[in-house]
């Protein structure tokens, strides 16, 4: 997916329609089946029931021991994707806007603050680890 140039966002649903494809680009794919054959032959524990994002934070936790929550921009992300695809959700947008430590944002701002933080988890996930950053 290509960067998206923030000063694209004219309007509310340019922001909407860009989470929505981001979130299918980036949480929409992690491969939960996957993770779940993986824990299972290695006897982890986990719920069967659990989506892949919450798959993906037990293996994070139990596997690599992240007391630090590094899956949270990911959720941010999924929880903004709801949001954009459903009505009666402001709530979803509210949190997320409160846990970035933001006030009345503009979209670009929120949109460039949310990349921030997924790159900081793709970029450093073994931060988890406590051992110097890659």
């Amino acid at each position: 997916m290509q960067p998206v140039q923030t000063d694209s966002f004219q309007q509310k649903d340019d922001l909407k329609r860009f989470i929505s494809e981001w979130n299918e680009s980036v949480v929409e794919d992690i491969r939960g089946a996957d993770l779940r054959a993986w824990l299972t032959s290695n006897s982890v524990p986990f719920d069967e029931g659990l989506g892949s994002l919450k798959t993906l934070e037990v293996f994070l936790r139990q596997v690599l021991g992240d007391t630090k929550n590094i899956i949270a921009p990911l959720f941010y992300l999924n929880d903004l994707r709801i949001w954009a695809d459903h009505k009666g959700t402001e709530d979803k947008f509210i949190g997320v806007v409160d846990k970035l430590g933001m006030q009345n944002p503009s979209q670009a701002e929120l949109y460039s603050r949310l990349i921030e933080n997924v790159y900081s988890f793709f970029m450093n996930p073994f931060a988890v680890l406590d051992g110097p950053e890659l």
